[in-house]
């Protein structure tokens, strides 16, 4: 059976938990490359080279990226064996974690590649909401992600709501807090950039080179190196697209211009596939972790750009939101409306009795 994740309501049982040992990595935010030898701390900064636009980046997506189809099952077979690589890297640490293991077949990837979702019960993001988010990242990218785990913040995450890494070798990704969309495509990016380890999008010559011309870059966090540059761009990408080449507020393309060429012509982000209806893409690329192709093909799935009065979606927070969805300055209104009434009922009745 289908069901929409928008109204996913699973009820947990003793039987489909899986207990396991998990901490998260001490990296705030960063994507360290597990099992290689080359960490992206040892890259060089981008600092002094390229000019940040902003101080940090904030694109929302969630109005303008869909969830798909998904189908929902408690994980008790394959999870604990892919939980095990987590496992043996906590054991120093005194916390431990409650983990649901959930296997998860989107209507865009065959069942014979589902994605594994473990949840932490402590963690911020409900397993309704992870999964939502989950099936709202592109099929494009999705298709890069390896295991997923979905982590609570930790007692030094002072100051800060949400923060993932990726292993860039396997694709797993850990988020800590409540992720926004922006920081879930921003670690799929990360698994679409190492998905073929050998060749990373993000070290090629054509790059550098574009990082090496250009003057600007999104935010800050982007001159951490060229990995964190790529991703972040990638996922400032998906909101051009989306919105016929323009840019978030607060960005220009002038300046990133050669860096927006080189990601518009990955194969990967071709928009009629990345925004698609199915996982197996026949574009040549390596390293792809969903491949299976979709049972049936739900022709409604194709890549439309969105008006940019879809993202005016939440009122300014010193306006904030009405009983029932409806805004203050309408609720003023009704009450002048029915004051006037009121007051104009009384002077007829005045009137007459005068």
């Amino acid at each position: 059976m289908w069901y929409p994740t928008s109204r996913f309501v699973l009820l947990l049982s003793l039987l489909g938990i899986t207990r396991t040992m998990a901490h998260p990595s001490p990296d705030r935010g960063r994507s360290p490359r597990m099992g290689t030898t080359l960490s992206p701390f040892l890259l060089p900064s981008l600092q002094g080279t390229l000019r940040p636009q902003t101080t940090m980046l904030r694109v929302n997506l969630n109005p303008v990226l869909t969830p798909r189809r998904t189908r929902i099952f408690l994980h008790r077979r394959l999870a604990p064996q892919r939980l095990q690589r987590f496992r043996t890297r906590i054991r120093r640490n005194r916390m431990y974690y409650l983990l649901t293991a959930y296997s998860l077949v989107f209507a865009d990837c065959g069942a014979r590649s589902p994605f594994i979702l473990c949840h932490c019960a402590d963690a911020e993001m409900s397993p309704e909401t992870a999964i939502d988010r989950l099936a709202r990242v592109p099929v494009g990218l999705r298709r890069f992600l390896g295991t997923l785990f979905v982590m609570p913040l930790q007692a030094e995450d002072t100051g800060i709501s949400a923060r993932g890494y990726t292993q860039l070798g396997s694709g797993d990704v850990h988020l800590f807090g409540d992720c926004s969309m922006d920081l879930w495509v921003h670690e799929a990016a990360h698994a679409m950039d190492y998905a073929d380890d050998d060749n990373a999008l993000s070290s090629s010559s054509g790059w550098l080179d574009a990082l090496a011309t250009d003057t600007c870059t999104t935010d800050d966090y982007a001159l951490t190196n060229e990995i964190e540059a790529f991703a972040q761009l990638s996922t400032t990408f998906l909101y051009i697209l989306l919105h016929s080449n323009t840019p978030p507020p607060g960005l220009e393309i002038p300046c990133m211009q050669n860096q927006i060429n080189y990601l518009r012509g990955l194969a990967q982000l071709d928009p009629l596939t990345l925004f698609g209806n199915r996982c197996d893409i026949d574009d040549g690329v390596v390293g792809v972790r969903h491949n299976a192709a979709p049972r049936v093909l739900d022709p409604t799935r194709t890549f439309a750009t969105v008006p940019l009065e879809t993202m005016q979606t939440a009122a300014p927070p010193s306006r904030g939101r009405g009983r029932n969805g409806a805004s203050p300055r309408s609720s003023v209104r009704r009450l002048w409306s029915t004051w006037g009434l009121t007051f104009w009922a009384l002077y007829i009745s005045n009137s007459f009795v005068e």
